[in-house]
């Protein structure tokens, strides 16, 4: 069963995911990119982390769900 905040579709882009993180959608513990047409996957957490850290003092409420992701990944 994947996890509860898992997104396959096309439409899940580097950008989409930072929004919607932003915007409180999910409680990441680690997100994973994938190509399946080029065949490969890898861990991204660390950077997405490191950009929504960058971005979050532009948003004035930021979910703790939010803080606790970037606490407990950025490097």
């Amino acid at each position: 069963m994947p996890p509860r905040h898992a997104r396959f579709e096309a439409g899940a882009d580097r950008e989409t995911i930072i929004r919607e993180l932003l915007a409180g959608e999910y409680h990441p513990v680690r997100i994973v990119a994938f190509n399946t047409s080029e065949g490969w996957s890898r861990d991204v957490t660390v950077e997405i982390a490191d950009e929504v850290r960058r971005r979050f003092f532009e948003h004035e409420d930021v979910p703790s769900s939010v803080l606790d992701f970037i606490d407990a990944h950025t490097r």
